[in-house]
């Protein structure tokens, strides 16, 4: 006979500390992960968002971070009980039932482990508690008050066809080495940049409507490459910003002090994020281009159908 209560918290649990984890960037868009997206999270190299998406709501189902693997495992714990074999079936019929306190005990214990498991995953990592991410938020400036050092566009096509420039002011005072790397990038050439490496011809990978647009991924093209002019990561600069607008850009990661190429700019405030992922820039022109890429059809793992490239890329000279 299969216990009905018994085992399915520890499944659970077990579903969640194999899937828990914190932002791309698919990846990996997490620490950043365990606030963010319930998309599919790769593997912990992923620069993702999965770590991006918004909290989910108490009592709403799935749980981010966890819903891609997560689910499966639930679901194989809570499916049809198997048919024994012929043999087994009477036997397990003539077992007397558990009585009803024990039932009720280990049923207790089991959700108690569980809650345990979930709490390691959810309740600790990520830079402190919820009181420490307040207190650090309330310290940083709004990215739409931020001073403008210097500007990169992005000229961007859907389905092929042009769509529009954006301009993205850079915070470079406050942040040089985060925005030497996205400009060099940019640019497709300077100190640290090789052959193949830049912006053009790379693609948004991920748009979450109401959420943002990431892109950055100039190896692979769907959240799990790319690297910055440093080497394959380098480490969190400062929290100096907060995502408070729309338009705001900010380095996607795979946890902290893992930023490589990978970007994302925000379609509202996602203050969830702040102390999480490097806000070093916001967009100044082209507000017009952003309602278009957050207005595009979206597959698994939310791909864009008509892809989303692009074509022309670099710095602006000086006004």
């Amino acid at each position: 006979m299969r216990p009905a209560l018994t085992t399915r918290p520890l499944a659970f649990a077990a579903a969640v500390a194999a899937t828990g984890r914190r932002v791309g960037g698919p990846h990996p868009l997490a620490r950043r992960c365990a606030w963010a997206p319930a998309v599919a999270v790769a593997l912990p190299s992923r620069p993702g968002l999965a770590a991006l998406r918004p909290p989910v709501a108490a009592g709403a189902a799935g749980r981010a971070g966890v819903t891609t693997t997560a689910a499966p495992l639930r679901a194989a714990a809570d499916g049809p009980e198997p048919t024994p074999p012929a043999g087994e079936a009477s036997a397990d019929a003539a077992k007397p039932a558990e009585p009803p306190r024990r039932q009720l005990i280990n049923t207790l214990i089991n959700v108690g482990l569980g809650a345990a498991a979930l709490w390691v995953v959810f309740g600790t990592g990520g830079g402190g508690g919820g009181g420490e991410d307040a207190k650090a938020a309330a310290s940083m400036t709004p990215a739409s008050d931020a001073p403008v050092s210097e500007s990169v566009y992005l000229d961007v096509s859907i389905g092929g066809a042009p769509a529009g420039r954006l301009v993205v002011g850079l915070f470079g005072e406050q942040l040089p080495k985060t925005v030497a790397n996205f400009a060099s990038l940019a640019r497709g050439s300077g100190e640290g940049v090789t052959p193949g490496m830049g912006f053009k011809g790379s693609k948004f990978h991920r748009v979450i409507k109401g959420f943002m647009a990431q892109g950055g991924d100039f190896t692979r093209g769907d959240g799990r490459g790319g690297k910055s002019i440093y080497g394959t990561f380098f480490p969190d600069e400062a929290f100096l910003y907060t995502h408070d607008v729309r338009g705001v850009l900010s380095m996607a990661n795979s946890g902290k002090d893992r930023n490589g190429s990978q970007f994302f700019i925000t379609f509202g405030k996602t203050a969830w994020l702040d102390g999480k992922h490097v806000v070093f820039g916001r967009v100044t022109e082209g507000m017009d281009v952003l309602d278009k890429i957050e207005a595009v059809k979206t597959a698994s793992a939310d791909r864009p159908v008509a892809e989303v490239l692009v074509t022309d890329c670099g710095v602006l000279p000086s006004a």
